[in-house]
């Protein structure tokens, strides 16, 4: 791919500030509601090399960038404003990893299979985890408690994740399909 860029425009100020420039594809931006913190991908231009970056805002119009990750290919980043949650394959398969999205110790959810397609709400992360039959069940890791559950458990179906939401008085709500 080309090399791209990440921009973030402010709706009430009408201010467009870019976040990267280089020869990198940057790419798959992601935004905390608030729109304080965004995290996005940094490959090289034959899409390998793959980094994960952070951008705190710290005044409007000014953001803070952290290099978070180095080793393996780090993907497919999500933030809830406090924790960027992405894919990487850097033990060999792709894990689900954490970690505070202006940097600490890097997290690791070691599950057998493939993971793919996390995203975060709250204290929840949501992804797609392969099970013994090759297909895809739902699971939830709760960042509070370091609990894990599987939400699904369908074999030979293989569901895809769509959404996580935090909602009104702590509900969640998780949307996925099911073929």
């Amino acid at each position: 791919p080309d090399a791209w860029e990440i921009n973030v425009y402010d709706q009430s100020t009408g201010v467009t500030t870019q976040l990267t420039s280089d020869s990198m594809a940057d790419s798959r931006p992601a935004i905390n509601p608030d729109g304080s913190v965004i995290v996005w991908q940094k490959c090289q231009p034959n899409d390998t090399g793959c980094d994960i970056y952070s951008a705190t805002q710290t005044s409007p119009g000014a953001f803070t960038t952290r290099l978070l990750t180095g080793a393996g290919e780090d993907r497919w980043p999500q933030t809830n404003g406090q924790f960027v949650v992405y894919i990487s394959d850097k033990n060999g398969d792709n894990d689900i990893y954490f970690q505070r999205v202006g940097g600490s110790t890097e997290m690791r959810l070691a599950l057998p299979g493939d993971q793919r397609d996390a995203r975060i709400s709250g204290n929840l992360i949501v992804f797609e985890s392969q099970v013994a039959d090759s297909s895809y069940d739902i699971f939830v890791y709760d960042l509070k408690t370091a609990q894990l559950y599987q939400v699904t458990n369908t074999p030979g179906v293989g569901e895809t994740l769509s959404e996580i939401v935090t909602g009104c008085n702590g509900v969640n709500r998780i949307a996925y399909s099911i073929p």
